[in-house]
């Protein structure tokens, strides 16, 4: 088990992700009163969430997304009364270049892209322009494709080889892998069997140097016997998700969820080599080899120099 440190910028942050799992809370929004959905946001950052991502568009298999003018008639109503009020980042998930800049200007910190730059490439500069942060969300085809879709012959292996091609399209629009996130979408053209493979191999994404994101809420996975998405499952899923290296699990739930990944950041601490600059300490110290020879005399080591 492990997962390496990396960091995250955007605006004034700079966020060293290792230790502890961050929590994105997850807002879906509709085209109703904003109200509802801005109480959520802000009951979610009371309930621990490190970031709120608010969903312009809820994508489903054979439903087509919703053009840029619905997703800001459902997105400025909802930034504008959190804006001065939701104390943690705010994150925003959108395909289209012209949201995510309204989205920026209007308070957002980070953009999660559901298409890694394929729909509108130009969605990364108004990223880069307002200093804020990308997260490459894996897709396959289209909503109204999904059921047609085949299967790759390793989901794995393509999804990393697309979310690093991802990458490289936001470098030509000056993002460096410092404001990046990779996120294999799970559910986004892929079906249960291959949101289980992607789960267990979670670890190769590290290859990509980036904070490795997953959203887990109302997402199937393969089990026997067969189980629909539950508080449960997502639970047990986040834990497995800590375990396999995720920086950042986006959830609907989060106080369910809280403490199950609070123990799994704990069991993945005590799994790692202890810091560099901290004294290691055998919990368990071997046995005394029998009548062990007379150590010869040493220097003393010169105590640790405080960085």
């Amino acid at each position: 088990m492990s997962r390496p440190a990396v960091t995250w910028k955007f605006k004034a942050e700079t966020l060293r992700l290792s230790e502890s799992t961050l929590l994105a809370g997850a807002v879906a929004l509709n085209a109703t009163e904003p109200g509802p959905a801005a109480e959520q946001a802000l009951r979610l950052a009371n309930e621990g969430a490190d970031i709120i991502e608010l969903q312009c568009d809820v994508w489903q298999p054979g439903k087509a997304p919703i053009s840029a003018d619905a997703e800001l008639l459902r997105l400025v109503p909802v930034l504008k009364r959190l804006s001065g009020k939701i104390p943690v980042p705010v994150a925003v998930e959108t395909s289209k270049a012209e949201v995510a800049r309204r989205a920026l200007e209007l308070g957002a910190q980070i953009i999660a892209d559901p298409s890694t730059l394929t729909f509108e490439p130009e969605l990364a500069r108004a990223v880069c322009e307002a200093n804020a942060a990308l997260i490459l969300r894996h897709l396959r085809g289209v909503p109204e494709q999904w059921a047609r879709l085949g299967t790759p012959k390793d989901i794995v292996q393509a999804v990393l080889d697309e979310l690093n091609a991802a990458i490289s399209r936001a470098a030509r629009f000056g993002l460096t892998k410092a404001c990046l996130a990779v996120d294999p979408g799970f559910g986004l053209g892929k079906r249960k069997e291959q949101n289980s493979l992607l789960l267990a191999e979670l670890g190769i994404f590290h290859r990509l140097k980036t904070p490795v994101m997953v959203c887990l809420q109302r997402q199937s996975f393969e089990s026997v016997p067969a189980t629909e998405p539950s508080p449960a499952q997502t639970a047990g899923m986040a834990v497995a998700a800590v375990l396999k290296g995720a920086h950042i699990i986006r959830l609907e739930d989060i106080a369910f969820c809280r403490e199950a990944i609070l123990a799994a950041d704990g069991l993945l601490a005590a799994s790692e080599p202890a810091a560099s600059q901290q004294t290691l300490v055998h919990r368990h110290p071997p046995l005394p080899a029998p009548n062990p020879p007379p150590e010869p005399k040493r220097r003393p080591l010169r105590p640790p120099v405080k960085r």
